[in-house]
């Protein structure tokens, strides 16, 4: 059936692949007017495959896409992914919006800079967004400008890369917390938190509604906890701090040492930060009950 005959086409699926890529950019497709949900994949094109995902969204027509999934492998050049960025970026509507590479794919050194996003900043509605194992790095601005843009943003997953895990610091997170007030869940990979690591004074109390904060394998020094619960109790108070780390044996003790030792006491200290967050808040509002309760209270003359 020739595509052009359903202009109705509410969801495609559709793998790009040597057999079809004259295709790609063919008046044939018909645009698509009605498409809503598009899942791409160009994995097995290998490098060329950004290119060909690119060609394709820019032969569609439709207007009213809010959904869009594209799986890849990384591309023969950096400018590649700056331009698929730049075609998805037509896609005024779109709300929910992932782009996965394979977990373990080389990207010859190649890396992405933060800021090659900002063509999707103007999509003001983006509810979802993902990127998945990716060699990308944000500066301060960038992640500022990401936050700002998307203040409907309800769920953001950045997923690492083997290779170079780390992608945004602590004291980045604060700008969710500030421009996205619909924000419930966010996957990230920080840069390890040392001992010495201090929390900053001039954060104010949030109301951020986020339920979830994902950090992965982030490594926090346990000389930090204090400090890291306090900083998130006041940026993510209603956050449960999940990580990737496994679980220790039953009846194993930190004196013990086996091939997996960092990781059971990252997840000692994880767990430490969630409990002693909650012990915070608990206080927190218990102090506020108090108050209100004293302002209540009958004055005597």
């Amino acid at each position: 059936m020739h595509f052009s005959r359903l202009p109705r086409l509410v969801t495609l699926r559709l793998h790009l692949d040597e057999n079809n890529q004259g295709s790609w950019t063919s008046p044939a497709w018909g645009g698509f007017p009605s498409l809503k949900r598009l899942l791409l994949n160009s994995s097995i094109l290998m490098d060329r495959g950004l290119i060909a995902a690119t060609l394709f969204l820019q032969t569609l027509s439709s207007l009213r896409l809010t959904s869009l999934e594209i799986t890849a492998a990384p591309p023969a050049h950096v400018e590649d992914f700056g331009r698929l960025m730049f075609a998805m970026s037509h896609f005024q509507h779109l709300q929910d919006c992932t782009v996965d590479f394979y977990t373990l794919s080389d990207w010859h050194s190649m890396v992405i800079d933060g800021n090659t996003l900002s063509p999707l900043y103007q999509i003001s509605g983006m509810r979802k967004f993902g990127l998945g194992y990716v060699l990308i790095i944000f500066q301060r601005e960038a992640v500022r400008d990401l936050a700002a843009a998307w203040e409907h943003l309800q769920e953001l997953q950045l997923y690492p890369h083997m290779t170079n895990r780390y992608q945004l610091h602590l004291e980045d997170l604060p700008f969710f917390s500030q421009s996205c007030h619909t924000l419930k869940t966010l996957v990230v990979e920080l840069f390890p938190v040392g001992y010495n690591w201090v929390c900053d004074a001039s954060i104010h109390s949030s109301s951020c509604p986020l339920s979830c904060l994902h950090i992965g394998k982030s490594e926090i020094s346990r000389r930090a906890e204090a400090e890291v619960a306090a900083y998130l109790a006041e940026i993510f108070p209603y956050a449960v701090i999940e990580h990737s780390f496994p679980p220790p044996p039953r009846g194993w003790t930190i004196s013990e040492s086996c091939a997996d030792e960092f990781e059971f006491e990252a997840t000692g200290t994880i767990a430490r930060i969630d409990a002693l967050k909650k012990t915070l808040i608990r206080g927190a509002v218990r102090a506020k009950a108090r108050e209100e309760d004293d302002d209540d209270a009958p004055v005597s003359l």
